[in-house]
Protein backbone atom coordinates (compact mmCIF):
# COMPACT_ATOMS: atom_id res chain seq x y z
CA UNK A 1 0.00 0.00 0.00
CA UNK A 2 1.36 3.39 -0.98
CA UNK A 3 1.32 5.51 2.29
CA UNK A 4 2.55 8.93 0.66
CA UNK A 5 -0.94 10.83 0.41
CA UNK A 6 -2.38 9.47 3.38
CA UNK A 7 -1.90 12.33 6.43
CA UNK A 8 -2.48 12.13 9.87
CA UNK A 9 -5.08 13.69 11.53
CA UNK A 10 -5.34 16.00 14.85
CA UNK A 11 -9.14 15.58 15.15
CA UNK A 12 -11.11 12.19 14.10
CA UNK A 13 -14.00 12.32 12.30
CA UNK A 14 -16.22 11.78 15.41
CA UNK A 15 -14.90 14.62 17.48
CA UNK A 16 -15.89 16.73 14.04
CA UNK A 17 -19.26 15.65 13.93
CA UNK A 18 -19.47 16.32 17.56
CA UNK A 19 -17.87 20.04 17.64
CA UNK A 20 -20.18 20.30 14.48
CA UNK A 21 -22.98 19.84 16.49
CA UNK A 22 -22.31 21.98 19.46
CA UNK A 23 -21.60 24.72 16.63
CA UNK A 24 -25.40 24.11 15.58
CA UNK A 25 -26.71 24.49 18.77
CA UNK A 26 -24.41 27.78 20.30
CA UNK A 27 -25.25 29.62 17.30
CA UNK A 28 -28.33 29.12 17.12
CA UNK A 29 -28.31 30.27 21.18
CA UNK A 30 -27.07 33.55 20.12
CA UNK A 31 -29.52 34.37 17.23
CA UNK A 32 -27.54 32.84 14.23
CA UNK A 33 -28.95 30.62 11.57
CA UNK A 34 -25.21 29.47 10.37
CA UNK A 35 -24.88 25.71 8.97
CA UNK A 36 -21.49 24.65 10.41
CA UNK A 37 -19.29 22.73 7.45
CA UNK A 38 -16.97 19.41 8.12
CA UNK A 39 -13.90 20.32 5.59
CA UNK A 40 -12.24 16.74 6.14
CA UNK A 41 -9.18 17.96 4.07
CA UNK A 42 -8.36 21.15 6.59
CA UNK A 43 -9.30 18.69 9.52
CA UNK A 44 -12.28 21.03 11.15
CA UNK A 45 -15.65 22.80 11.24
CA UNK A 46 -16.17 25.92 9.23
CA UNK A 47 -19.04 28.14 10.02
CA UNK A 48 -19.28 30.99 7.42
CA UNK A 49 -20.55 34.71 8.27
CA UNK A 50 -20.83 38.02 6.17
CA UNK A 51 -20.09 39.58 9.64
CA UNK A 52 -17.77 37.97 12.37
CA UNK A 53 -17.14 40.69 14.39
CA UNK A 54 -20.82 40.67 14.94
CA UNK A 55 -20.81 36.93 15.66
CA UNK A 56 -17.91 36.69 17.80
CA UNK A 57 -19.77 39.96 19.96
CA UNK A 58 -22.76 38.01 20.16
CA UNK A 59 -20.84 34.80 21.16
CA UNK A 60 -18.84 37.25 23.99
CA UNK A 61 -22.19 38.73 25.08
CA UNK A 62 -23.57 35.44 25.66
CA UNK A 63 -20.80 33.66 27.36
CA UNK A 64 -20.73 31.39 24.52
CA UNK A 65 -17.59 29.76 22.73
CA UNK A 66 -17.36 27.35 20.12
CA UNK A 67 -15.70 24.30 19.68
CA UNK A 68 -11.66 24.40 19.54
CA UNK A 69 -12.14 22.85 16.09
CA UNK A 70 -14.20 25.38 14.65
CA UNK A 71 -12.65 27.86 12.68
CA UNK A 72 -15.25 31.12 11.75
CA UNK A 73 -14.39 32.67 8.21
CA UNK A 74 -15.87 35.86 6.82
CA UNK A 75 -17.39 35.55 3.36
CA UNK A 76 -19.74 38.09 1.98
CA UNK A 77 -22.90 36.34 0.94
CA UNK A 78 -24.07 36.47 -2.49
CA UNK A 79 -27.04 38.76 -3.88
CA UNK A 80 -28.80 36.88 -6.96
CA UNK A 81 -30.73 39.20 -9.13
CA UNK A 82 -34.37 39.48 -8.62
CA UNK A 83 -35.80 37.37 -11.61
CA UNK A 84 -32.68 35.17 -11.51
Amino acid sequence: MDWRGVKTVETTYRELMQSEREAGWTMAEVGFRVMPKINVLENRVEVYTPDRFRLEEALRKNGKALPVHVHIIERKLAVRPEGG
